[in-house]
């Protein structure tokens, strides 16, 4: 008896399990979502057209991931180097006016 080729991303997790429907499902929503709210197919190659698909999700916790991926597209950019903060000039602070008169003009 032949086995399923199990998708990458399964063999990746170590789920053992083919698709079920319901997971087809959900992920032709997903995509079907992102197409209603951007106007856009998420799943077409802008260049070409042709239909693609998701091999992997990249968290943020992963920013050596991205940092090489970006590199690698070459649209890694350094980030520049803070200035140091600039000094407050000591003449421009006013201590604050206080109105303890306040509470006897107020009405009740």
């Amino acid at each position: 008896m032949q086995q399923k080729k199990m998708p990458k991303a399964q063999q990746a997790t170590g789920i053992n399990e083919p698709d079920t429907p319901y997971q087809r499902k959900q992920r032709i929503t997903w995509a079907a979502l992102i197409k209603a709210v951007y106007e856009c197919d998420p799943l077409k190659c802008p260049k070409c057209g042709a239909t693609m698909k998701v091999v992997s999700f990249i968290e943020r916790t992963q920013p050596t991931v991205i940092e090489k991926i970006l590199r690698h597209c070459g649209l890694w950019k350094e980030a520049a180097p803070r200035p140091p903060p600039r000094p407050v000039p000591e003449d421009t602070f006013e201590e604050p006016a206080l109105d303890y008169g306040f509470f006897d003009r107020a009405v009740c």
